[in-house]
């Protein structure tokens, strides 16, 4: 039976989904490795307290377009992303 109820929840998860390392309005590109990873500050600092002090801070990582990250290799970046 049809019960006229929409998942936006459902809707909401897809769309986010969708801009996983998706440059279309990302305003952040991650270098790790030489590989570079477009992705959006606000869904990164809303998941994670490390990114939200990174980007949102006031530390210089707040004002760069690309932030270049040493200390992790590119497969351990993308289980964190």
């Amino acid at each position: 039976s049809y019960s006229g109820e929409i998942d936006h929840t459902g809707f909401l998860s897809d769309n986010i989904g969708s801009l996983f390392l998706n440059t279309d309005f990302s305003d952040v590109v991650f270098v790790v490795d030489g590989e570079k990873f477009p992705a959006h500050k606000v869904l990164l600092a809303a998941r994670s307290e490390y990114f939200r002090a990174m980007l949102y801070g006031g530390l210089k990582e707040s004002d760069e377009g690309e932030i270049v990250l040493e200390e992790t290799n590119v497969f351990a970046f993308r289980i964190l992303l």
